[in-house]
């Protein structure tokens, strides 16, 4: 898992946010319109939200980009930049905050370390190739 980012939160709390994963996809029905997803979660619930859930105190949200704005910008600073920025402004309480792209999520998942990305992955594979294995 990637170090978390800082953000300030609907609550104006700087808070963690964390990034699970990506994914890159060409949009068919948009011309095939290159997009990049983020998969972020962190404690970014308005508080009396977060009073009224007892396990999924977390805000689970994923964030869209266009890969051609990244391509236009000429250094890796400047797209770690407009990455950051992009997170901040898709948060609850962000200047382009969409309310339905936000799921709850369980904050022991992060903080007990339950919830790997890549793990997850590995996992599934390899369970693929032993069911593959046997059937063979």
């Amino acid at each position: 898992m990637h170090v978390p980012l800082a953000v300030t939160n609907v609550n104006q709390e700087t808070v963690q946010i964390y990034e699970l994963g990506l994914r890159i996809k060409e949009i068919r029905e948009n011309n095939f319109d290159s997009k990049i997803f983020f998969f972020m979660c962190g404690d970014l619930w308005e508080e009396q939200i977060r009073k009224k859930q007892i396990f999924y105190q977390w805000c689970f949200l994923n964030i869209e980009m266009d890969l051609s704005d990244l391509f236009t910008l000429d250094s890796q600073q400047a797209m770690q930049e407009f990455i950051n920025n992009k997170i901040q402004a898709n948060i609850p309480g962000g200047q382009e905050e969409l309310r339905d792209n936000f799921f709850l999520f369980d904050k022991t998942w992060i903080t007990a370390d339950y919830f790997n990305w890549e793990n997850n992955i590995s996992l599934s594979a390899n369970r693929n190739f032993s069911q593959i294995a046997l059937i063979n």
